[in-house]
């Protein structure tokens, strides 16, 4: 009998089953963004109160036309009612989903976009700003560290990009204006770090973290916020425009562009029956007489914002304030009123609001407050002409036409908005403006 070898070994080997990797955070944030975006692309509904209501206003209107010439019982018609108003309810609730959709989808975007850049969030501290519509944040802002330096995020989406990308050229503008002769400063501009970083959706640079004391801004009298605001612009006025800023691309509205813009801006207030001719004639005759004196104002940087919420304060070692002025995105180059004019136009109008419309004032308080805008501070404006005018009647007179210039600005821009804030601004500022006809 022959001796049989071993038998084949007929088992088949299975391969070994596939473990799933983990997915990173970074994976994870990637695809949650790539979700959102897809429902907020799917999204047909109103986005703004206003679309909203246009919105609600045809639902009511279709219910009416469904309702003429039909004879219902006031049973049917109570039903159609309630559909109608459950219509319009469920219409609201899915734009605040979407309102709130949308919000994620910005600020984690703006949160892959900074770590592409090779920036790290600082995840201990809340984000100063966070693309809020109800307090008109179009930025998402987070301390973080850029370089192996402590900085300050701001991120918008691609529709800013030009906003951003001229603040950054606003701020090397100002990093390489050289002092005026004989002049020190006292305040500290923010400097920025890197280069503008950016993608197909968003779009951000980072500026240096300055450290601020809210506890110290807090306990601050009217009367030194006010002396902090002056501070602020009088320093930046230091800084010498030179050939260079000029030619930087930065905007100028020396006394020609006032005087000229604001006779086109009051003829078309008159043509749209906003303004009387009464008060356009005075205006007009006004800026014409100027023209020579606004013409030859010195030219000197202008921020545009300089107020509370821009201005970081502390503590020195030697008891004294050190200030920082920040957000130079509205920087331009104007005349020495124009910094001062803005912010004695913003004060009133928000406190006309805080006064007026609650409703209004009542979402935007604490970054009034923080504005040093509301109605605690109290700006003595002819104390301030006196101050800048030295004295001079036509220099007076022009930081008043640069007010009534800036005034009619933020009509033209806000004339035909429908939101509520914008319209009562045009509707004080018209005001304003044939108070100033009549002086």
């Amino acid at each position: 009998m022959s001796e049989q070898g071993p038998k084949p070994d007929t088992k088949i080997e299975q391969p070994a089953e596939k473990t799933e990797m983990p997915k990173t955070p970074e994976q994870e944030r990637a695809e949650h963004i790539g979700a959102l975006k897809q429902q907020l692309d799917g999204y047909e509904g109103p986005s703004n109160d206003r679309e909203f209501e246009v919105r609600a206003d045809e639902i009511r209107q279709q219910h009416e036309h469904a309702c003429e010439g039909v004879q219902i019982s006031d049973e049917t018609r109570a039903q159609l009612d309630e559909k109608m108003r459950s219509e319009i309810a469920g219409t609201q609730k899915r734009m605040k989903e979407h309102s709130g959709q949308k919000q994620e989808w910005q600020v984690l975007s703006a949160q892959e976009l900074i770590h592409t850049a090779g920036g790290k969030i600082d995840s201990s501290e809340k984000p100063y700003k966070r693309f809020n519509p109800k307090k008109h944040e179009r930025f998402f802002i987070q301390k973080g560290e850029l370089n192996d330096s402590d900085v300050v995020f701001k991120v918008g989406e691609a529709k800013d990009r030009d906003t951003v990308q001229n603040e950054s050229r606003n701020l090397r503008v100002i990093e390489n204006a050289p002092i005026e002769e004989g002049q020190n400063l006292d305040v500290h501009f923010v400097r920025q770090v890197g280069d503008v970083f950016e993608d197909d959706e968003m779009v951000g640079l980072a500026t240096e973290y300055i450290q601020d004391d809210p506890e110290l801004k807090k306990s601050l009298s009217a009367e030194q916020k006010v002396k902090i605001i002056g501070r602020t612009i009088e320093s930046l006025q230091k800084l010498s425009v030179t050939d260079n800023a000029r030619e930087s691309g930065l905007p100028s509205h020396d006394g020609e562009k006032i005087a000229r813009d604001a006779q086109y801006f009051l003829d078309t207030l008159l043509q749209e029956g906003r303004i009387d001719s009464e008060t356009v004639n005075v205006l007009q005759e006004a800026f014409r007489d100027a023209l020579p004196s606004l013409t030859a104002e010195q030219p000197v940087f202008v921020h545009g914002d300089a107020h509370g919420d821009n201005i970081f304060v502390s503590e020195a070692d030697n008891g004294e304030l050190d200030v920082s002025l920040l957000d130079f995105e509205g920087l331009r180059i104007s005349n020495q009123y124009h910094d001062w004019s803005e912010i004695l136009n913003k004060s009133a109008f928000l406190k006309h609001v805080q006064a007026n419309r609650p409703e209004l004032f009542d979402p935007i308080r604490k970054n009034v407050e923080n504005m040093w805008l509301d109605e605690s501070v109290d700006f003595d404006e002819q104390a301030i002409i006196d101050k800048v005018s030295g004295g001079d009647p036509d220099k007076a007179r022009n930081f008043r036409l640069t007010r009534a210039y800036d005034m009619l600005t933020r009509i033209m821009n806000d004339r035909d908005s429908g939101h509520p804030m914008a319209q009562e601004r045009v509707n004080l500022y018209l005001e304003q403006l044939r108070e100033y006809g009549k002086i």
